[in-house]
């Protein structure tokens, strides 16, 4: 260990000279534990003080906040200033590691530990002043900067009679030279005396016929420089371990507590990004709408303002008021993390609604272009509104990767990870549902209403060749959006861009669709028909998993179209049987079994048991009045479109049976086919019901 570490004064903490100091961070640190401070790269600070417990760290305030906020950061993250003394640097650099001149071969590295104990900090009287700032600053700076090596022991005092080093000297040397010994004519207690008055500022005199030590071992391994005892004399490092104090480590308990570090970066991260995200709801929400309300909109613009934003306030309402603080929480007991997402999922559904909106905005935005760079410069934002519109689409993606990465260091951790694998995969349905609902916003030309045809259960591209009265045509790249009642088939348009849009071509709905698994003995083929029609569609995937997922689909429909003819047929049979055993199958069938509603089969006279945080409304006390005799029709109070998998789109004046309910007041109905829709079965929330009389 070099000897100059050993002589470091055992305190708490110990101020930096000369007051607060101005430095600018290097590089970006999220802080880690109480006490730290979250720094960004380019930003201001002030110096306080160093760290005596935590060697390597300063204390800082921010300049740029109000109120300044304090806390901890390494010292590595600072642009350290040239203005400071030397026992001021010891803070910034790390124990044992120097600067050594390069370039000039009359120069030698000098070594800290080879300077001579009379020089040393341990010569001073015990109730003298620790060293004070130069008087001069520019003289300081100065010789921070012509002097590589620091100087770690004190100068002669302060002498009207010195002989000073002349220019040659200075240009011989490349810098001003470090007095590694005492002189003949001077004791030890008069130097420390004089040491001491000067503050360790003024420079020795010339020696040049005084011997160079050889140059400091540069010490490779940190670890190695810990393992060096003290010589004797010295004061024990604080920190400091002998190779008999050190115990080996356990590979396993490091490699968990690695992970655990992890974990808790991650956690911060997402805490911090989300605190980033509200800002940036809030400058939409606050800034840009506010200031439209103000200035108003162009005359031929009158309503489409609310397409621009679509449901941005609800979303930012709900971030800034709620999830937020939750996601707060969390940093204090990290078991809450996967709980969170799973309860509120149905709730981050509402960027679906945003998500299928976004291309109409993007429309209205490009149209209006000029205006909203007015509204821009008026606010003075710094990026555009459309800047601002996508940050809801990047934050949903945010979560699962900042979810799956949470769950790869738990782990590696050895924690129980079913919640966190559950919560993953929740959170990768919605983004996936979020870009189907952007491409289906882009789909123009179709004349019919989309939300009519239930929920979109595939989409993908396609080469299809249509064959027609034995009319074979050339193969076209085709994008095929597949819901529960419709196939349609779209041309892309702007190919390459990265806001495609579609044209509507051509639909067979489901209700006339026949199905070929094979075709021209290509694996990744398969052929759709119209029935009535001589019309055949021969569709070529990009790979058979793609194949087999839509023929899966389509054949699952056709299964059900199958199912509910032989109820129309016979209904008091397909109720017997739907009442007894497909209650208890807990629709095996959903593609996604994670996010299907757990069904309970309801009771006579009995009502669905509603959670703490939903109340039975008075729809629910008129639905538990109707059912009676296992199943009950009710009618549709008001439009619903499907949002899950397992879900259907009702229409208000409709009729569905209710055949199972969940403590989520989530009802499981089915809805007859009728001259619109074929028939269908799936969940809708108890409170668009009400029970018929």
């Amino acid at each position: 260990m070099p000897r100059w570490r050993s002589f470091r004064l055992p305190k708490r903490t110990r101020p930096l000279s000369g007051g607060c100091e101005q430095t600018v961070v290097l590089q970006d640190f999220v802080a880690g534990s109480v006490g730290e401070l979250s720094i960004q790269s380019g930003q201001t600070v002030e110096l306080l003080e160093r760290s005596g417990e935590r060697p390597g760290w300063c204390l800082v305030r921010t300049t740029e906040h109000s109120p300044p906020q304090e806390g901890l950061v390494p010292s590595s993250t600072l642009s350290v200033s040239h203005s400071r003394s030397s026992v001021d640097m010891d803070c910034f650099f790390p124990p044992g590691k120097e600067n050594y001149p390069v370039g000039s071969s009359e120069v030698k590295s000098e070594s800290s530990a080879s300077l001579q104990p009379q020089t040393s900090v341990t010569s001073l009287p015990t109730g003298s002043p620790g060293p004070k700032r130069s008087g001069t600053t520019g003289n300081t700076l100065k010789k921070w900067l012509t002097s590589p090596v620091r100087r770690l022991s004190h100068g002669k005092g302060d002498n009207t009679n010195a002989k000073k080093p002349n220019n040659k000297q200075r240009k011989r040397d490349g810098r001003k030279s470090v007095e590694l010994g005492p002189s003949h004519q001077d004791s030890t207690e008069e130097r420390g005396r004089r040491g001491v008055n000067s503050g360790g500022e003024e420079e020795a005199e010339d020696e040049p016929h005084t011997p160079l030590p050889p140059p400091m071992e540069i010490i490779k391994d940190s670890s190695a420089q810990e393992e060096k005892t003290p010589e004797p004399g010295s004061f024990p490092v604080l920190g400091s371990v002998s190779p008999s104090d050190q115990t080996p480590r356990d590979p396993e308990t490091e490699q968990k507590n690695k992970a655990m570090r992890g974990r808790m970066f991650v956690l911060n991260e997402m805490v911090q990004t989300e605190r980033d995200y509200v800002k940036d709801l809030g400058v939409i929400v606050e800034d840009f709408m506010k200031r439209i309300g103000e200035k108003g909109i162009p005359e031929d613009m009158t309503g489409k303002d609310k397409i621009v934003f679509g449901n941005i306030h609800q979303i930012f309402d709900w971030h800034k008021e709620f999830f937020l603080g939750e996601l707060e929480k969390c940093l204090q007991d990290h078991d809450r993390l996967a709980e969170l997402f799973i309860k509120h999922e149905r709730r981050l559904h509402m960027y679906v609604i945003y998500c299928q909106n976004k291309p109409r905005s993007e429309f209205v935005v490009a149209e209006y272009d000029g205006f909203f760079e007015e509204v821009q410069q008026e606010i003075n934002s710094r990026l555009s509104i459309s800047d601002y519109l996508i940050k809801p689409i990047q934050r949903i993606t945010k979560y699962q990767l900042l979810l799956k990465d949470f769950l790869k260091y738990s782990t590696k951790a050895g924690l129980d990870c079913k919640e966190l694998e559950k919560a993953v995969e929740l959170m990768s349905l919605v983004p996936k549902q979020c870009n189907d609902m952007m491409n289906l916003g882009r789909l123009q030309g179709y004349e019919g209403k989309l939300t009519a045809q239930g929920k979109l259960l595939q989409q993908d591209t396609f080469f299809v060749t249509e064959q027609d009265s034995g009319v074979l045509s050339r193969s076209k790249e085709r994008r095929v959006f597949l819901f529960e009642q419709i196939v349609i088939f779209s041309e892309l348009l702007r190919k390459g861009s990265s806001t495609p849009g579609y044209q509507f071509k051509k639909s067979i709905k489901v209700n006339f669709l026949s199905l070929e698994e094979n075709a021209d003995s290509d694996p990744c083929k398969f052929v759709l028909l119209s029935r009535g029609s001589s019309e055949r569609l021969a569709l070529q995937a990009a790979n058979v998993d793609i194949k087999k997922e839509w023929v899966q689909s389509i054949q699952k429909l056709l299964d059900m179209q199958i199912n509910f003819l032989t109820a129309l047929q016979n209904p008091q049979e397909y109720h017997k049987k739907e009442t007894g055993g497909s209650l208890t199958r807990q629709l095996s069938n959903s593609s996604r079994s994670s996010s299907s509603h757990p069904s309970t089969p309801l009771k006579p006279n009995t009502a669905p048991n509603g959670s703490p945080a939903h109340k039975p409304n008075k729809h629910a006390e008129e639905l538990d009045e109707g059912e009676c005799n296992g199943l009950s029709s009710v009618l549709v109070l008001q439009d619903y479109n499907a949002v899950k998998e397992d879900e259907i789109c009702v229409v208000v004046g409709e009729t569905v049976q209710i055949l199972a309910s969940n403590q989520q007041n989530m009802c499981l109905v089915y809805r007859p086919a009728n001259s619109q829709s074929p028939a269908a079965e799936g969940w809708v929330p108890g409170h668009v019901l009400s029970s018929t009389r």
